[in-house]
C-alpha cells in the first residue's frame, strides 16, 4: 500500500495551521492607529473560540498613568466600554458590568447607535500600569474571522475631559504561535522530502 508521507505531513501541518488561525484572533489600537485618540494608551484585544456560538475575549490596556506615555495621567478607573457587534450578534457578558444595547458617549452607555453593545459601570480600578478585562461575546464563530471591532472607552480620574476613545481596532494578525506552527510543519515537509529523494 503506497503512502505519501510528505503529502500527509503537509496536510496535517496545514490543517493544524488553519485550525489555530481560525481559533484565535488579535486586534490592537494605539495612539497612531487611532488617530491620536488613545492619549498614549495601547489596547490589545485577543479573542479565542470557545464553541460554535461563543468566543472569549481578553482586553489588555497598557501605558496607564505612565509618565511620558499616558498624555493625561491621573486615571483611576475605566468606567464604560463599548464595541461594535459582530455579524449574528446574540449577546455579551463582562462580570460585574451591565450589558446594554447601543453605544457610548462621554456620559456613559446611551442606548444609541446601531450594531453596538456597551458594558456599563465596568468600574475597573487602575492598579499599576496595565489593566486586563475578560468578557464573552455570543455570535456564530465564523463571524469573528472578519470582525473589525470598533472600540469606545470612557475613563475617569483626576484630569478633566478624558478623550472618549472611538476607533476601529486594526485588522487581525496571526498569533506568533500560529506562525511557529506553520513554519514547523513546512520544515517537517522539507525534511521528509529530502529524505525521500536520498532513499
Amino acid at each position: 500500500m503506497a503512502f505519501n508521507l510528505p503529502s500527509a505531513v503537509l496536510a496535517v501541518a496545514l490543517g493544524a495551521y488553519a485550525g489555530a488561525a481560525s481559533a484565535q484572533q488579535q486586534w490592537s489600537l494605539d495612539n497612531t492607529s487611532s488617530g491620536g485618540t488613545t492619549e498614549g494608551l495601547t489596547y490589545t484585544l485577543t479573542g479565542t473560540e470557545v464553541d460554535a456560538d461563543t468566543w472569549s475575549f481578553v482586553l489588555l490596556v497598557q501605558g496607564i498613568n505612565v509618565a511620558g506615555v499616558d498624555t493625561r495621567g491621573g486615571r483611576s478607573a475605566l468606567n464604560d466600554l463599548s464595541f461594535s457587534e459582530p455579524t449574528g450578534y446574540i449577546g455579551a457578558s463582562l462580570s460585574g458590568a451591565t450589558t446594554l444595547d447601543g453605544g457610548l458617549s462621554s456620559s456613559g452607555c446611551n442606548g444609541k447607535g446601531a450594531s453596538q453593545f456597551c458594558f456599563g459601570n465596568v468600574d475597573a480600578s487602575v492598579i499599576g500600569q496595565t489593566m486586563t478585562l475578560k468578557f464573552t461575546i455570543d455570535a456564530p464563530s465564523g463571524s469573528f474571522l472578519s470582525y473589525v471591532p470598533h472600540l469606545k472607552a470612557d475613563w475617569v480620574g483626576s484630569a478633566n475631559n478624558y478623550d472618549l476613545v472611538s476607533a476601529n481596532m486594526v485588522t487581525p494578525v496571526p498569533e506568533p504561535s500560529t506562525y511557529a506552527l506553520m513554519l514547523a510543519g513546512l520544515a517537517a515537509v522539507g525534511f521528509m522530502a529530502r529524505r525521500r529523494r536520498r532513499g
